[in-house]
């Protein structure tokens, strides 16, 4: 579960559109270096927004496997 839970920290922060480059850096530094600490602070200090891209991905893909649906039939 540990690693699951690093690995969606890790994908969360390369695909924040609201951070900048620099930031995802440190973000990565710090929970790479400080894997439990880092994930721990992250979570606490993004974990809503974490929430909301993960929201946003399901709700796109949603509306393409819908739009193949309806060309499809």
């Amino acid at each position: 579960m540990w690693i699951m839970l690093l690995f969606q920290v890790t994908v969360d922060i390369f695909r924040s559109r609201d951070m900048g480059g620099l930031t995802k850096a440190l973000w990565l530094l710090l929970v790479l270096v400080t894997p439990y600490l880092g994930v721990f602070i992250y979570l606490i200090l993004r974990g809503g927004k974490m929430a909301e891209n993960q929201y946003q991905v399901a709700s796109a893909q949603q509306a393409s496997v819908d739009d193949y649906i309806r060309q499809a039939a």
